[in-house]
């Protein structure tokens, strides 16, 4: 037979349990409703840049038949200018349809797994209230006067529990931020380091060499936003809030592959010292979040510590 002391100190654990269950369905829920608002605002985006770049194919296909326009040109020596550049305006904006699809996916597959663990916990604050309604009528029978006092305690520990949850996933966000940034920095300095060897001369090696590290950074890029979205959205949950944006849409240089020479090589050079002193802004921005957050994290674990050691002293003197 259980004593009232051990049956209270399971109901304790379960309890404990249980909040920690109604703060992941909170989040979960509060997650959900936001990737479902931003998955609305990537269709509007992949939509608009979809027509975009049907006006743009298409405006190289009028180049491409001979028309009074394209007879003018021809007679000027531009046509295979104007081509050259319209084809350009087509990669750019493939590339910016692609870089939206690629972020509409993640957004599916986010809220698939937000729905998943959403329904993990739908249960969580039924099971909840079992709980409490069996502590009560223990503590009632032997110590009455101290419920009150015990379900201040639970009712903090509530709160607090969603706060440190939380905190806690804001925390984890920012580490997969601060991971993905030290990938994009590696592939910038080398496609950097590339680009000097480029511009002195290095010949075909190290052009190719450098638009390598150049796709391999934007690709990451593209995924350091998508983290960054992840990381505004939890540090909204807590009040927290972060205005970062690495800002560097196609920075590949597109002129890069078309025209060769000099001064086309230091532009594509100032972009990526750019895109570097960009990436490192964001990472002390990130830093500097992240060392606040673990700071309340470990001041709201604390509280919820002590507030478990008060119960449990409550609890003895039954």
């Amino acid at each position: 037979m259980y004593s009232a002391e051990e049956k209270i100190k399971e109901i304790n654990e379960k309890i404990r349990e249980s909040i920690d269950s109604i703060s992941n369905k909170k989040r979960y829920e509060k997650l959900l409703n936001s990737a479902k608002n931003e998955l609305g605002e990537i269709r509007n985006k992949v939509n608009e840049l979809e027509e975009q770049l049907a006006k743009e194919e298409k405006d190289v296909e009028k180049y491409s038949k001979i028309t009074f326009a394209n007879l003018f040109h021809t007679i000027l020596n531009d046509k295979s200018e104007k081509i050259d550049k319209e084809q350009r305006e087509v990669l750019e904006a493939k590339l910016k349809c692609e870089m939206a699809e690629t972020q509409l996916q993640e957004c599916k597959n986010n809220i698939e797994k937000l729905e998943n663990n959403y329904y993990t916990y739908l249960s969580a604050e039924q099971d909840y209230e079992t709980l409490i309604k069996q502590k009560r009528e223990i503590i009632e029978q032997y110590l009455p006067e101290k419920w009150q006092e015990i379900e201040q305690y639970l009712e903090e520990d509530k709160l607090l529990s969603c706060e440190e949850k939380e905190i806690s996933e804001a925390i984890h966000a920012g580490n997969r931020v601060i991971s993905q940034l030290q990938q994009v920095q590696e592939s910038l300095k080398s496609a950097q380091n590339w680009g000097t060897w480029d511009m002195l001369g290095g010949g075909m090696l190290s052009t190719m060499a450098k638009r390598e590290k150049m796709q391999e950074a934007q690709s990451y890029i593209s995924r350091t936003q998508s983290l960054l979205g992840d990381f505004s959205r939890e540090l909204g949950d807590i009040e927290t809030y972060i205005n970062i944006d690495l800002d560097i849409d196609s920075f590949l240089g597109f002129a890069d592959y078309f025209f060769d020479g000099f001064f086309v090589d230091w532009a594509v050079q100032s972009k990526i010292n750019s895109a570097i002193d960009k990436v490192y802004s964001v990472y002390n921005q990130v830093e500097h979040i992240m060392s606040s957050l673990e700071s309340n994290y470990s001041q709201v674990n604390n509280r919820r510590n002590q507030i478990q050691r008060d119960i449990e002293m409550i609890v003895e003197k039954i």
